[in-house]
C-alpha cells in the first residue's frame, strides 16, 4: 500500500497503530519498508481500544481514554497535516471490513479514507508484493 501510495501522491506519510508500541521486531521491518519507499518516517499510534476493552488481559482497563479508528485517522491528518488517509483495508480480510466496504465504497468522503485495494485478491496483493521487492 505504501508503495502504490508513493507512486501516486506528490508526499506520503506512514503511521500505524500499535498494541504495544517499540517493538523491534515489529517496528524494524516497517522502518524498512517505509525507507525502500522513500518515506522517511513511520508515525505510531497507541491502541487504547482493545486494552481498555481488556481484550488482552483477564480484566479491562477502564481508566484508559476511548479512542477508535476515527479518533486515530483524525489524529494522523492533525499532525501529519495530511488531508486523506489511505489504508490496505481488503473486503475479503474480515467481515468488519467487508460490510464497511460495502456500506461506504472504496473512497468514504465522510471520513476521508481510501481504500484503493479493497477488491483485490489476495494474489494481487501477494503479486504487488514480489514485484516491489525485485525493484527495490
Amino acid at each position: 500500500m505504501l508503495w502504490l501510495c508513493t507512486r501516486v501522491f506528490e508526499r506520503v506519510e506512514a503511521f500505524y497503530v500499535a498494541q504495544v508500541p517499540g517493538i523491534e521486531c515489529i517496528e524494524g521491518p516497517m522502518r524498512e519498508t517505509a525507507r525502500r519507499c522513500g518515506v522517511p518516517h513511520v508515525h505510531t499510534y497507541v491502541d487504547t481500544f482493545n486494552l481498555r476493552a481488556g481484550l488482552y488481559r483477564p480484566t479491562a482497563l477502564t481508566w484508559l481514554p476511548k479512542q477508535d479508528m476515527t479518533e486515530w485517522y483524525d489524529a494522523a491528518r492533525d499532525e501529519l497535516a495530511c488531508p486523506w488517509i489511505a489504508n490496505g483495508w481488503r473486503a475479503d480480510d474480515s467481515m468488519d471490513r467487508r460490510i464497511v466496504i460495502k456500506a461506504d465504497g472504496v473512497l468514504n468522503k465522510r471520513m476521508r479514507v481510501a481504500m484503493p485495494i479493497a477488491h483485490w485478491k489476495t494474489s494481487e496483493v501477494y503479486d504487488l508484493m514480489r514485484h516491489v521487492n525485485a525493484a527495490t
